[in-house]
């Protein structure tokens, strides 16, 4: 793309990803008016910057424009090295309280200023004078960031050669804070030609964003037209979110309600079953003691054990014994004085019905005779 400023927000609302690639000029790529313009711009709206760099350098003088406008940002600032830092490029990266960071496979280089100028044996003088004052400015900043001193990074950088640095060597020299992964996946063997180590690095990047997602086919899923910009795109998105959210809560309202009339109806069939048992034992179909059994049996098949309690007939607790007066015995008048030897010479039969449906009697006639109960 022809101007290299790509300014994009990040899934923090606070923070914005801002992407210098290309060369540093007042008519190139990398433009300090444009870049003053933006970061005005953006400090309004953001907290933070994610600066990412991809840059052979440029003009020392539009460089350093750019250099103030970075270090007087009221955003804090976040410098990554995405492919090559050269020349005015890395002078950037040192940009005052930033935190500087190089992908794995970057490179940094760093070296004297260079140029060209025409006219009379004075005008040479004169820019070469300016030269030095600008190599004097640039080992400055370098200096500021490394806490080196000037003699020692002139020795080691500015002294007529290109000096490119991998990661670790820039992170030993104190050139940038750390290092991160990044998308860039390879590094040029070819470290002669600064230019063609650009285009090496933006060729790379240039095809990790032709990689990227079919936003038409995204757009298409949404029910959007293909061409869909992306205020479009996110007011349709934030209206989902909205109307997810509404659902979520309308769910929960549903869920809670659902929760309540299973309760309520746990609740009712317990009321009926307790009920139904209760009248039971009221009848005296069944004694207290049985209660937890039918309650139990009830609980898992309510229309059975009802159809079992309806057919049983009344018990009728006998109190007294067999042959004392106001007995309310179910043995006839006729025999009320028969002993238990009499019941099992005269009516066995009607003694073992005694024994299963009317035990205590039963006993209570035993004991009478033999006094002792049966055993």
């Amino acid at each position: 793309m022809a101007f290299q400023i790509d300014i994009r927000a990040a899934k923090d609302p606070k923070i914005v990803d801002v992407y210098l690639y290309g060369d540093i000029s007042s008519w190139g790529d990398i433009q300090p008016a444009n870049i003053s313009k933006q970061f005005t711009e953006l400090e309004k709206k953001y907290t933070k910057c994610k600066l990412h760099i991809n840059s052979n350098g440029g003009q020392v003088t539009e460089g350093i424009a750019i250099h103030n406008v970075l270090s007087n940002t009221t955003m804090e600032l976040e410098i990554i090295v995405d492919g090559v830092a050269a020349s005015m490029g890395a002078i950037l990266v040192q940009v005052p309280n930033a935190k500087r960071y190089m992908s794995k496979y970057s490179k940094m280089m760093l070296h004297v200023p260079s140029g060209y100028a025409s006219g009379t044996s004075e005008d040479m003088r004169q820019y070469a004078q300016m030269m030095d004052d600008f190599e004097v400015t640039l080992r400055q900043i370098v200096c500021d960031r490394t806490g080196m001193n000037d003699d020692s990074v002139k020795l080691k950088w500015f002294d007529g050669k290109d000096h490119w640095l991998s990661p670790q060597q820039a992170l030993t020299e104190k050139l940038i804070d750390g290092i991160v992964d990044g998308n860039v996946q390879k590094e040029p063997k070819d470290m002669l030609d600064a230019q063609a180590i650009y285009n090496f690095y933006q060729e790379q990047i240039s095809n990790l964003n032709n990689s990227e997602m079919d936003f038409s086919k995204i757009n298409a899923k949404l029910g959007l037209a293909a061409n869909a910009t992306e205020d479009q795109v996110m007011d349709f998105v934030g209206n989902l979110l909205i109307e997810n959210a509404n659902n979520k809560t309308q769910l929960t309202g549903l869920q809670a309600e659902v929760t309540a009339l299973k309760q309520a109806a746990t609740d009712a069939r317990t009321a009926q079953v307790t009920a139904m048992i209760t009248e039971a034992v009221t009848a005296k179909k069944i004694t207290e003691a049985q209660r937890p059994m039918y309650q139990a049996l009830a609980e898992k098949d309510l229309d059975n054990t009802k159809a079992i309690l309806d057919s049983l007939n009344p018990y009728q607790p006998l109190n007294k014994i067999v042959g004392e007066p106001d007995s309310d015995s179910p043995i006839p008048e006729a025999r009320k004085d028969w002993s238990y030897t009499d019941w099992q010479a005269k009516d066995g039969k009607g003694l073992q019905n005694l024994k299963d449906n009317h035990t205590e009697v039963h006993n209570a006639l035993y004991k009478k005779t033999f006094g002792k109960d049966p055993k």
